[in-house]
């Protein structure tokens, strides 16, 4: 799955998609100069998110590899 097709599955540009990629958030794999991903690796990394969202909305990080670094 390329770069576009997660993109519209997170809700989100293809240029994030590879900026977490390139940060080893998002696992994926480079297939020549493309990203490639595998279905399961973008919907654990969408549960990631949502759980973010959630902990941000009630003030706690659940995953600190995906905070913006800001402790509290």
């Amino acid at each position: 799955m390329n770069s576009c097709a997660v993109a519209r599955i997170l809700d989100m540009s293809p240029d994030d998609v590879c900026r977490y990629a390139r940060k080893g958030q998002l696992k994926g794999f480079k297939e020549g100069r493309q990203w490639r991903f595998r279905i399961r690796q973008v919907n654990k990394f969408k549960k990631q998110l949502l759980l973010l969202q959630r902990s941000d909305n009630t003030g706690t990080d659940s995953d600190p590899k995906l905070s913006t670094g800001y402790s509290r």
